[in-house]
């Protein structure tokens, strides 16, 4: 017995984890006369319990962001894939997730297997909701990388755009001709800083040209504000964006196999920006017809981003549903051509009836007669 209890005394009692989160480790005293429970004091580990409140309040913020910004969030996901799963993914996944960048090295390798193995928003969402209540794992690696791509890159915040006022953005920002199809999405892109950074005279006419950009390309852009020139090029700029999707078809670089698959705007999505251009920041450039070739993408301030998928529709539709959402129902003679008998007849049904706007003229002449007439009584009464 006193062997068995020796045994006992020295076996390493494991740790105790509460939902992976806080770390609770054993420091009993060894005493090889008595083990009872009085002598096993558990403490909890204040980094991992600091951890783990980090990673809930993680977890809260990116179920409010996926919750109320879902399109938002699958283009920045989208974006980040792309840079990440690159070939030049030291000049294009820029800045880096710091838990995945070492001294000397990128864990580029684990960073794309944890890419890889995203699923839709939608069940992101699903399965952060889940997490909270303990019945599912995620690994807090997973969680802390979402949270720097969707929250902690704050700068720029990405908004819808309604796309059916995509034509009238297109002429207020003096862009020739609409575009001959609609884009899946437009994002405005808003920098905090941008006032403090960009000085515009107020007599200075803004000039917007549009970029075909390759998705590898954009994350460093959106962010950082330039590209990498050895690596990105020459760019061309338009002032249509058919002609600037049609060159980001010839640029675009085919995404590998292993990268995100479960984007909502596929996977090859083609991307359009509408750039403001800054004049007193374009050092060299080469204009050809209506295409303008700059080196240094440092004179580019983005304000709208297009994503245009595989499946486009026409402009020309959405505005065709639009006007037939006017025309009357099937039967009926159009409004255009019965507009003047239809007016005529309305007009004579109103003089008819005395019309709303006259009986409502009416109403109050009757109500200051009689109100004239109360008062005159009571003058009356007075002397």
């Amino acid at each position: 017995m006193e062997h068995s209890a020796d045994v006992v005394a020295k076996r390493e009692i494991p740790r105790i984890f509460l939902d992976s989160a806080v770390d609770i480790e054993d420091v009993s005293q060894e005493d090889s006369d008595s083990v009872t429970p009085s002598n096993l004091t558990l403490r909890p580990q204040k980094s991992r319990m600091h951890l783990g409140i980090d990673t809930y309040q993680h977890i809260a913020q990116l179920c409010n962001m996926l919750d109320s910004q879902s399109c938002v969030c699958d283009a920045k996901l989208l974006i980040f894939a792309a840079a990440a799963n690159s070939e030049g993914y030291r000049s294009t996944l820029v800045p880096i997730p710091p838990l995945f960048m070492g001294e000397s090295f990128y864990d580029i390798e684990r960073l794309r297997r944890i890419v890889a193995m995203w699923p839709t928003c939608r069940q992101m969402l699903k399965d952060l909701q889940r997490s909270t209540s303990r019945s599912t794992h995620i690994s807090a690696g997973h969680i802390h990388l979402m949270h720097w791509v969707l929250i902690a890159q704050s700068n720029p915040i990405l908004r819808r755009y309604k796309v059916r006022r995509f034509a009238g953005l297109c002429k207020d920002l003096r862009l020739q001709h609409s575009p001959s199809i609609r884009p899946r999405e437009v994002l405005s892109v808003t920098y905090k800083d941008k006032q403090h950074t960009v000085k515009k005279a107020s007599n200075c006419r803004r000039r917007y040209v549009c970029l075909g950009c390759p998705l590898q390309l954009l994350y460093r852009l959106l962010i950082m504000g330039r590209m990498d020139n050895n690596w990105a090029g020459p760019l061309r700029l338009y002032d249509r964006v058919d002609a600037a999707l049609a060159q980001c078809t010839v640029t675009s670089l085919p995404l590998p196999e292993n990268c995100w698959s479960c984007s909502c705007f596929g996977r090859a999505p083609r991307c359009v920006l509408i750039c403001e251009l800054l004049l007193d920041r374009l050092s060299s450039r080469q204009q050809h017809h209506n295409e303008l070739i700059i080196e240094d993408t440092s004179c580019l301030l983005v304000q709208y981003l297009l994503i245009f998928t595989e499946h486009n529709e026409p402009l020309l539709d959405l505005q065709a549903t639009s006007s037939r959402q006017l025309n009357p129902p099937t039967g009926q003679p159009p409004l255009g051509a019965s507009f003047k008998s239809q007016f005529k007849t309305h007009c004579s049904a109103q003089r008819y009836r005395g019309g709303c706007g006259s009986r409502w003229i009416f109403r109050l002449f009757a109500w200051l007669l009689a109100r004239m007439g109360h008062l005159l009584e009571r003058q009356q009464r007075s002397f």
